[in-house]
């Protein structure tokens, strides 16, 4: 297993004087990418053929998306909600499914498009 480049955990730990117990991770605050989707364009560009998502098939065979397959797909999905017209000021897109690889792109792509997602599972 490689290394990651983490900081050690830090927790600091203080008691109040009414009994709440209050935790803190001792770090400071480093703002991070603004949306799940930079966090995508960014692992598409630094890793584009590595496995993003797999889920098996029916033959019980690994299906694999890399990240930059996920970042292209989740785009066309944009495009067409976008065309549909929805976007940050429409109704939200229901989905309701198993999860799945392309459920995962259906909600990237309304990500993409500023469309809030209601998911629903079926079971």
């Amino acid at each position: 297993m490689r290394t990651l480049n983490r900081p050690a955990p830090c927790i600091e730990l203080r008691r109040a004087d009414d009994g709440i117990v209050y935790l803190t991770c001792g770090l400071p605050y480093e703002p991070g990418l603004p949306s799940l989707i930079d966090y995508l364009a960014r692992a598409a560009e630094m890793r584009p053929t590595t496995t993003f998502l797999a889920e098996r098939d029916a033959s019980k065979q690994w299906r694999r998306l890399t990240y930059a397959a996920a970042a292209r797909d989740s785009a066309a999905v944009a495009t067409w909600l976008i065309r549909k017209g929805f976007g940050p000021d429409s109704a939200p897109v229901m989905i309701l499914s198993e999860n799945s690889i392309e459920h995962a792109l259906l909600m990237l792509g309304a990500m993409r498009a500023g469309v809030a997602v209601v998911p629903v599972s079926p079971t």
